[in-house]
């Protein structure tokens, strides 16, 4: 699955997987589990500003809403050679 990172604020602490695809309407399996609900900004009140991929056939559609940020690339971060 190609994916895409997208930002987004929560209402009550940091959400798992199926708490953020319920709150922007999209199924669980449509976010990456390997990359989960990454915790950004812990912002007042309890809420966090987190991250998570979602399937980039969905990215055009979570665009347009307000709860969400993105899509913005996420390449995974490897060492470009042997170390020395």
């Amino acid at each position: 699955m190609t994916t895409y990172a997208m930002y987004m604020c929560t209402t009550a602490g940091l959400p798992s997987l199926e708490d953020v695809a319920l709150q922007i309407g999209i199924g669980a399996d449509d976010l990456d589990p390997q990359f989960g609900v990454v915790p950004i900004q812990p912002l007042d009140d309890g809420a966090w500003r987190v991250a998570v991929r979602i399937d980039q056939r969905l990215a055009p559609d979570l665009q347009a809403m307000d709860q969400v940020d993105g899509p913005f690339s996420d390449p995974p971060i490897e060492p470009a050679g042997p170390p020395q």
